[in-house]
Formats: C-alpha cells, structure tokens, sequence
C-alpha cells in the first residue's frame, strides 16, 4: 500500500512539473529541429497542436501545447504553450508561455545571472493580446523578451540571437 501511495505521489510531482521548462532547457530547444522539440515534449506529456512549414515571407511555427482544453484548437487554450519560429536561413526563435510564477522567477534569476541589459520596453506588440507589459533583455549573443498577461500568473518569454532580433526589428517583425 506504501508503495501504491509514493508511486501515486511522484506521479502526481512529475505531471505537475512537466510543464515547467527551466531557462536551460528553453535555450537548448530553441536550437531543435521542430520534429525533435515537439517528440521530445510530448514525451513529457505535452500535446502536438500543428507545424506550419516556413515560405519565402514567413518563418515556420511549431506548436506544442500543454494540456490543451481541446486538443487541435489552439483558440480554446492550454496550460503553457511553445512555439518554435524556424527558417533554413534564420536563426530559429522559441516563444514560451506559461502560466504560473514558479517558472517565471527561474527565469528573471537567468536574467540576472547572465548580465543581460534592459534594452526595451512597452505595453503593447503587434499581434499579441492581453499584453500588460513586455521587456527585452540582451547580451551579447542573445535576447530575452519577457511578456507578463493581464492576468498576474501569466507570462511569456521569446528567445532571440541578438543579430536576428536587431534584424527583425528593424524589419518590423518582432
């Protein structure tokens, strides 16, 4: 009976951790192939939602959710979600959203860590809805986006190499 109980509890731990990806793991995805991110993650029980390939104006966009409301709707919505942007000529960019603290301190403590330098700052960005604040974060290789939701437990983080954000920027398409 002992054993029923702990093998229910880590059980229980590792599914409620598994959305929770650590800054580590977000840099380290963010060089994947999409097929190798989203088998990688639905191993750790995330859900596959759709990968639109790149063209000559747009970069690909994979997404994988967790647990979503209905599985293959990305409108109904998820617990945490990621998206890898991907280009055979760009540097891939990997958005996270999560919901929840937890994550997003382990985050802001990277920040830190790395010594990276506030370089911008707003309320709005094109395309993205219920922003209540963004701030982006560089050093010299990369650059963190960090995107907190009208809704206090909510945020995302984009990862960039610093030439392709200054490149997307200045082509309006951050």
């Amino acid at each position: 009976m002992k054993l029923i109980s702990l093998l229910t509890f880590f059980s229980f731990v590792l599914q409620s951790s598994a959305q929770h990806l650590s800054p580590k793991q977000l840099l380290l995805f963010r060089q994947m192939p999409a097929e190798v991110l989203s088998k990688k993650l639905m191993k750790k029980g995330w859900s596959f939602m759709e990968d639109n390939k790149p063209t000559q104006e747009t970069m690909g966009k994979a997404v994988v959710a967790y647990h979503p409301v209905e599985p293959g709707n990305m409108k109904k919505g998820a617990e945490a979600w990621c998206v890898l942007y991907y280009a055979p000529e760009s540097a891939s960019r990997l958005l996270y959203n999560h919901f929840g603290n937890v994550t997003m301190q382990k985050i802001t403590k990277k920040i830190r860590k790395r010594g990276m330098t506030l370089i911008d700052k707003g309320d709005e960005l094109r395309g993205v809805n219920s922003l209540a604040s963004y701030a982006d974060y560089a050093d010299q290789e990369l650059v963190f986006r960090v995107m907190i939701y009208e809704l206090s437990d909510q945020f995302g983080i984009k990862i960039f190499e610093k030439e392709d954000y200054l490149q997307a920027k200045q082509n309006n398409r951050l």
